[in-house]
């Protein structure tokens, strides 16, 4: 039986927040985890969600107004970040936070507070990405489902139904999840609404191997109809696969390749870990592969640059010792130089001095040559991963104008356990707000030495 089957009640314990069973007329039921007496009432009927209170606007309109309201990013109320750092909830808050949550689903029922359902939803929201496992699935819908009848606003109760449908659909209860999904209103104009609905139908509608009905709901491209940040990327790997299942395996490709170059390295680096997540139906098995090897490539190419600096500074560094060694020779043996005569003792002095200071724009150069080759074996071979800053400081070098610092980072990857490393990055001005303590970055990880880490940005 489905964890999200339409017909079972689960809550959240009033104590502890654990998963319990609960009648559709409610009752007092005693917690398996923690042994309390959690009261609930009778299950609240589900009633159809209606956003547009008047007549409906034209669908385009509706459309621009969503669009007006995209590219905002979902932020954790200033009431939460007691418990939540960059959007997650550290180990040893986990209690804290559990306990806030249930502080916020009471005011919400008896007060029916708006700010405290903010916060509720966000919350609710970030649980959700905690709990991934499927031994968590039941701690995950308790949640959900709770906030849900907590909730008295159509976006509130919205949010909650889609995201039950949706987990349904991950799981293959189609019937269980077009049940969450049938009174949420598809016609929603606020753009959290209508990209949760428009994700959760097309979850559905891939697990029926429905491919027109995804493009129905995410359209046919990035950008054709807005979609909240939080959940582009999703979306736009559901309507590749789509498009790739259609046999239109060029157009997934391209498609994939669109969002990469709109969103740098961490968009490349998300439709990686949202592909390894959604494996139960196989997404883009082909257009990835090849999105992601095009997008590699095009990025180690920008990478060149680097690679022609290093070489023209050790060229015109071999330049500067030769002519300097070729004046030495000629003083030695006696020899006059075309256009020069015989060097002079100064000449000789100033040619030594030449000479030696040739040495600097050559390690420079090499410097810069070796780092921009290694980074571009880790960009084409090292293992995808993603580091936390705990730190950064200038390492007081400039290379054209642009400083250089040093990370301290967390290093997390797949299949690896958490460590800490080093490496260094150029950070212009204008990209300096990426690159604070707590902040998540890109990597790639050098598979032979895990300590070799490049923070991708391109």
């Amino acid at each position: 039986m489905s964890v999200y089957d339409f017909k079972n009640r689960i809550l959240a314990c009033e104590n502890c927040t654990a998963p319990i069973k609960v009648p559709k007329a409610g009752g007092d039921i005693i917690c398996s985890e923690c042994g309390e007496v959690s009261a609930f009432g009778p299950q609240p009927k589900l009633k159809p969600l209606k956003f547009q209170k008047k007549k409906s606007i034209p669908e385009d309109q509706r459309i621009e107004r969503l669009r007006a309201q995209d590219g905002k990013p979902l932020l954790a109320p200033e009431g939460l970040k007691g418990v939540i750092e960059d959007n997650e909830i550290p180990e040893w808050k986990l209690e804290e936070a559990k306990s806030v949550w249930l502080s916020l689903k009471k005011k919400v029922a008896e007060d029916n507070d708006f700010a405290a359902a903010e916060s509720l939803f966000f919350l609710t929201f970030v649980f959700n990405n905690l709990y991934k496992d499927s031994e968590d699935a039941k701690r995950k819908r308790a949640l959900n489902e709770s906030a849900l009848e907590a909730f008295s606003l159509p976006r509130h109760k919205q949010l909650m139904m889609c995201q039950l449908g949706g987990e349904a659909a991950k799981e293959g209860d189609v019937k269980s999840a077009k049940l969450w999904l049938k009174n949420c209103d598809p016609l929603a104009d606020d753009i959290q609404a209508d990209s949760y609905y428009r994700y959760a139908m097309a979850l559905v509608a891939t697990r029926n191997k429905n491919w027109s009905g995804v493009i129905k709901h995410l359209g046919s491209a990035y950008d054709e109809i807005p979609i909240m940040d939080a959940y582009d990327g999703v979306c736009v790997v559901l309507r590749a696969n789509a498009l790739e299942k259609q046999g239109n395996v060029e157009g997934a490709k391209e498609e994939l390749m669109r969002y990469m170059n709109a969103c740098g390295a961490s968009g490349q680096s998300l439709v990686a870990r949202i592909i390894d997540n959604y494996d139960f139906f196989d997404p883009c098995p082909q257009s990835f592969a090849q999105a992601d090897e095009a997008y590699n490539k095009k990025a180690a190419s920008s990478m060149g640059g680097m690679l022609g600096v290093g070489i023209m500074l050790m060229g015109s560094a071999g330049v500067m010792a030769a002519i300097g060694l070729v004046g030495i020779i000629a003083f030695a043996a006696k020899l006059s130089l075309p256009m020069f005569g015989q060097p002079s003792v100064d000449d000789i002095v100033g040619m030594v001095v030449m000479t030696g200071m040739a040495g600097l724009p050559f390690f420079f150069g090499l410097s810069m040559f070796m780092g921009a080759k290694k980074k571009q074996r880790l960009r084409l071979h090292g293992i995808r991963g993603r580091g936390k800053i705990i730190s950064l400081k200038p390492t007081g070098t400039r290379i054209n104008k642009v400083p250089q610092y040093e990370l301290h980072i967390m290093v997390k990857a797949d299949n690896i356990q958490p460590y800490e490393a080093k490496t260094k990055i150029l950070i212009r001005a204008v990209e300096a707000g990426a690159f604070q303590p707590n902040q998540v970055v890109p990597l790639r990880i050098d598979p032979d030495k895990p300590q070799d880490v490049m923070v991708e940005t391109a």
